[in-house]
């Protein structure tokens, strides 16, 4: 019912702000901003598993572990893209990321729309799967186990 959904929609505004106001800061400074974006990555993961449950209290536990992890992963990558690019082309950078983004957010929800029209339970695993893949590559990345350049 559309007050259901404001108030699914109020609180994970509410959980995201207090994620971003009170919680980020702590991580980023007890496991820095790698670990940090894995931590939320792993969250955003965790929420669209169980998000695929389909109960009501699995949808409340979803919402919350994504709302979790919205605001640990989004600000990370940014800043990780601002220290690793050149300060002369840290704009660049910064608009490529903007750009892939923008791209992301009108392809994603049709390809995310054709699997959860083939099979809906299965969709949120597929999603799941890749935001975890993403989350443990990164954390590859971080302790020198590096799937794209072996040392």
């Amino acid at each position: 019912s559309p007050p259901a959904i404001g108030s699914v929609q109020t609180c994970f505004a509410m959980l995201v702000f207090f994620g971003t106001t009170c919680v980020y800061s702590r991580v980023v400074r007890r496991f820095g901003l790698v670990e940090t974006a894995s931590i939320g990555l792993m969250l955003i993961s965790a929420g669209l598993l169980v998000l695929g449950q389909a109960t009501q209290m699995a949808v409340v536990a979803a919402v919350a572990l994504y709302a979790m992890g919205v605001p640990l992963f989004a600000p990370c990558v940014p800043t990780l893209l601002t220290r690793c690019a050149p300060s002369c082309r840290r704009g660049f950078i910064l608009g490529i990321d903007s750009a892939i983004n923008s791209v992301a957010r009108i392809v994603s929800p049709v390809l995310i729309g054709m699997i959860y029209g083939a099979n809906p339970g299965k969709a949120f695993i597929v999603v799941g799967g890749v935001v975890a893949a993403g989350a443990l590559l990164m954390r590859a990345e971080k302790s020198g186990d590096s799937f794209f350049m072996r040392r």
